[in-house]
Formats: C-alpha cells, sequence, structure tokens
C-alpha cells in the first residue's frame, strides 16, 4: 500500500473514532448525509425508503383526515406547529451554529500555530 493511501487510511479511522463529541457527531452526520445525496439508490434502498416515507406520512394522513372529518384542521396543525416547530427551530439552529463553529476552529488553529 503506498504511503499516501495509508495516511488517508489512518486518518479515516482516527477521524470515525472521534465521534464520540458532538461537534464530531455533527460533521459525520452531514458528511453521511451529502454522500447518500450524491450516490444513486438501488431497488432495495429505493423499497426501503418508500416504507420510510409510508411509516411517516401515514400517521400525518390520518391526523389530517380525522381533523377534515371534524372540521378541525387549522387547530390540529396549529397544535402541531407550537409543539414541533421551535423544535425544529432549535435542532436547526444548533446544528448550524456548530458546523460554523467546526469551520472557524481549523482556521484558528493554522493562524495560531503560524
Amino acid at each position: 500500500m503506498p504511503r499516501h493511501q495509508a495516511q488517508e487510511v489512518h486518518k479515516d479511522v482516527s477521524e470515525r473514532q472521534r465521534n464520540v463529541v458532538f461537534p464530531d457527531i455533527v460533521s459525520n452526520e452531514a458528511r453521511l448525509w451529502r454522500g447518500i445525496r450524491d450516490q444513486s439508490l438501488s431497488t432495495t434502498s429505493k423499497i426501503g425508503f418508500a416504507l420510510l416515507v409510508l411509516m411517516f406520512l401515514g400517521p400525518a394522513a390520518t391526523f389530517l383526515i380525522a381533523g377534515f372529518w371534524d372540521r378541525r384542521v387549522w387547530q390540529l396543525v396549529a397544535i402541531a406547529l407550537l409543539i414541533l416547530g421551535p423544535l425544529f427551530l432549535a435542532i436547526a439552529f444548533t446544528t448550524r451554529r456548530e458546523l460554523l463553529r467546526l469551520r472557524v476552529i481549523p482556521a484558528k488553529r493554522k493562524r495560531e500555530s503560524k
């Protein structure tokens, strides 16, 4: 194995082992989702994805149908937004803040080492 390739493997293994600290988990998860987006899905993956979508859309459809049946859709949607909205906003804000911090830390280290 060429030296450059061995260094790449060593770097990859050490990055995977660091996955126990919060910022590392976020960066690895972001790398995972970017990698999934860039790949084409196999038939098995497509079936699994369809099952996941049905698992989440089924209860949502039941929720909306029940709301239409009782003519209270706007109340159900408002309750869902009041409960889930702040939760998703907090997750999005925290993830964005940590990813930005991860970009700043290596830049500071480079400046300090000079």
